[in-house]
């Protein structure tokens, strides 16, 4: 065995995890994180407990898919509610904002646990991110439709009219404006439907 002294961010300790803890976000005042999607989980254990089910967010921070996940505890979903309302699938592309508070831990005392602010702005660096990246996209399916544009309708396969998995992330309005391009240059048969 070797030991050395560390001296790092408390997060390292407990990078093993799956879920997002307080660690995580301990010192670093209000986080912004947007929601990428909200996953129903059936039959896992989490903390060394068997869970029949239980739901997570996936997010992104600082404009990267986050390697772990948010188990949404009552306290944070009653809060998700309060900002965006009932219907899970219009929480997707949102912002939220973490911070550490003392919790009622459910074994009793108090203990350390991520809450989210009553806030639901996105953060500047976000906003102007958002919108280069939405221009990037448009300039390279632009010159995709275009070449698309040029090819003989048997040449086209439905794979031309499919994002890859990183369009997932994208804003619906982002989604829209691409497929406009698409119809703009090479419009998709009635008979084929694009996903």
């Amino acid at each position: 065995m070797s030991v050395q002294e560390y001296t790092g961010h408390i997060s390292a300790m407990r990078a093993d995890s799956d879920f997002f803890g307080a660690e995580d976000f301990a010192g670093r005042g209000d986080v912004p994180v947007q929601i990428v999607k909200c996953n129903r989980c059936v039959d896992v254990v989490a903390c060394g407990k068997s869970q029949k089910e239980m739901f997570t967010l996936t997010l992104n921070i600082d404009g990267q898919l986050a390697a772990k996940v948010l188990w949404l505890k009552p306290t944070n979903r009653k809060q998700l509610l309060k900002l965006y309302g009932p219907n899970v699938g219009d929480w997707k592309g949102k912002w939220i904002w973490f911070y550490v508070d003392e919790v009622r831990s459910p074994s009793g005392g108090m203990t350390l646990g991520i809450r989210i602010r009553d806030k639901t702005d996105a953060p500047n660096n976000a906003k102007k991110q958002t919108q280069a990246t939405s221009q990037t996209v448009a300039t390279i399916v632009e010159k995709y439709a275009k070449r698309l544009a040029e090819l003989k309708p048997e040449e086209i396969t439905p794979a031309y009219h499919k994002f890859d998995a990183q369009a997932a992330t994208m804003r619906d309005e982002d989604a829209q404006a691409i497929y406009r391009l698409f119809a703009k240059y090479a419009p998709v048969p009635a008979s084929e439907t694009v996903i």
